[in-house]
């Protein structure tokens, strides 16, 4: 296996910008259904829980990246 993959900054980076872009895609969608959820009178506990964790993975995954920067 090709271990220049791992080392390189600059394919890290895009590893890192891909996968907040996928958590960032289904934050969007858990949010609007947990939202959604709320405003017809049945807040779900899961979908907010699941909001939760992808909101503290985003976060993650920004400061790791803007460490790189």
């Amino acid at each position: 296996m090709d271990d220049s993959r791992r080392t390189d900054p600059r394919a890290l980076r895009l590893r890192l910008e891909a996968a907040a872009g996928f958590l960032l895609f289904w934050t969007a969608v858990v949010g609007g259904l947990a939202a959604w959820r709320i405003a017809i009178g049945h807040p779900s506990v899961a979908a907010s829980f699941l909001l939760l964790v992808l909101v503290i993975a985003d976060v993650a995954i920004w400061r790791r990246w803007r460490r790189l920067r």
